[in-house]
């Protein structure tokens, strides 16, 4: 997509990534499909796992890793 964001690091259940302030919302939308949808058939395929229930994740965008200072 030609994005200036990127993922940094994945810790436990956080994405960390640095956003450019332009593309929060797009980045928030590219998170919740992958993680919730997409990854459904990686499951699948890589550990032919079917995952029968809804996957859920939750979006926030901050300067720092410090979930108090939500935008």
């Amino acid at each position: 997509l030609g994005l200036n964001s990127f993922i940094i690091n994945l810790v436990h259940d956080s994405v960390i990534t640095e956003q450019h302030p332009k593309e929060f919302e797009i980045m928030g939308n590219l998170l919740r499909e992958t993680l919730s949808k997409t990854i459904l058939g990686f499951f699948k395929k890589l550990f032919n796992i079917d995952i029968n229930y809804p996957l859920d994740i939750e979006v926030k965008s901050c300067s720092h890793w410090d979930y108090n200072e939500e935008k």
